[in-house]
C-alpha cells in the first residue's frame, strides 16, 4: 500500500468517522494519529522535527469514552445495578474492545508509526489501535464539541451492543461465583512470551493452593500480581533477600528504621558526652 499524504489520512478518518468534510480539525487529527514512535524519529532526523505524539490526546479520550460509554449503558439499561453497570463499561472500554471498532474503522492503516514499530506489526496490535481510537475521540472532541462526539461514540460502539459484546466473560463469571461463596482465588503467572509490545501470559487459578485451571491471554490479570506479592511476602525466611528489607505496616522499611534508630542512639551518646565535658572557660585558673 502506498504511504498516504497527510491530507489523504484526514480525509479518510472524517469520511469513515461519519463526519461532515472538514469537521476535524487537521493539526489534531494527526495529533491523534501519530504515535510516539513516529514523533521520536521525527525529532532524530537532519530537520529536527518536534511533532507531538497521541498520548495526550489519549489521555483526554480515555476519560471521555468512559463518560460517554457510562451514560450510554445507564440510560438503555435502567433496571441494572451499579455492579452490572460497571461491568457492562469495562466490557465496553477494554482494550479488546476498543481494538475491534479501531479495526473496523481502518484505523490501522492510517497510522504514523515508526520504521521500527511498523515492521514489529504495530498497525495490527490490539494496544496501539485502542489508544490511537481513543486520541481519535479526544480529537472529535476538541473538533467537533461533546454532541457531536457522543453520536460519533454511539455509532461506532452499536455493533459491540447489538452483537452481544457485553456478555460476561468467564474470569469475571469465575470472580462472582467465588465471591457469592466469600472465597478469593488466586491467580500465578505460569510463563510470558511474546516481544514487549505483544507479551502473551499463561495464568493458572487456584483456590486454597489447589489448580482449578490454566488460561493464556494478552494482558496480565491484576490479582496475578497480588498473588505475586502475597506469597513473597509470607514466604520463608530463607527466600527472601533480607530480613531487613521486609516493609512495615506503615511503609517504611526494617532497614530505614535501624538506621533512625541509630542515628538517634548517636545523637543522645553525643548530647551526654558534651554534657559531661568541662567547657573550656571553667578549665581557666582564675
Amino acid at each position: 500500500m502506498p504511504e498516504l499524504r497527510d491530507q489523504q489520512r484526514i480525509a479518510l478518518l472524517t469520511a469513515r468517522l461519519g463526519l461532515p468534510e472538514g469537521a476535524l480539525d487537521p493539526e489534531l487529527a494527526l495529533e491523534a494519529l501519530r504515535h510516539g514512535s513516529y514523533a521520536h524519529e521525527r525529532s532524530l532526523a537532519a530537520g529536527r522535527e518536534v511533532l507531538r505524539s497521541n498520548e495526550r490526546l489519549e489521555f483526554l479520550g480515555d476519560a471521555v469514552l468512559g463518560m460517554l460509554i457510562a451514560r450510554r449503558v445507564y440510560e438503555r439499561f435502567p433496571e441494572a445495578t451499579e455492579g452490572e453497570l460497571t461491568r457492562l463499561r469495562a466490557a465496553l472500554v477494554r482494550e479488546e474492545s476498543l481494538a475491534i471498532v479501531a479495526r473496523q474503522l481502518g484505523l490501522g492503516e492510517l497510522l504514523l508509526l515508526g520504521r521500527g514499530e511498523q515492521r514489529s506489526g504495530g498497525r495490527e496490535n490490539a494496544a496501539r489501535l485502542a489508544d490511537a481510537l481513543e486520541a481519535v475521540i479526544a480529537a472529535v472532541l476538541l473538533s467537533c464539541g461533546l454532541e457531536r462526539t457522543q453520536e460519533t461514540v454511539e455509532r461506532l460502539l452499536a455493533p459491540l451492543f447489538d452483537q452481544g459484546a457485553l456478555a460476561r466473560d468467564p474470569k469475571t463469571e469465575l470472580q462472582q461465583l467465588f465471591q457469592s461463596r466469600r472465597r478469593t482465588p488466586h491467580y500465578q503467572v505460569l510463563a510470558v512470551a511474546g516481544p514487549d509490545h505483544a507479551r502473551s501470559y499463561e495464568v493458572e487459578v487456584r483456590l486454597d493452593g489447589t489448580p482449578l485451571g490454566r488460561g493464556r491471554g494478552r494482558s496480565k490479570p491484576p490479582r496475578a500480581r497480588h498473588w505475586k506479592r502475597r506469597t513473597s511476602s509470607t514466604a520463608p525466611f530463607s527466600t527472601r533477600r533480607s530480613a531487613w528489607s521486609r516493609p512495615t505496616r506503615a511503609g517504611v522499611s526494617w532497614r530505614r528504621r535501624r538506621r533512625r534508630g541509630c542515628e538517634r542512639r548517636s545523637a543522645r551518646s553525643r548530647w551526654s558526652t558534651s554534657a559531661a565535658r568541662p567547657s573550656p572557660i571553667s578549665m581557666r585558673h582564675p
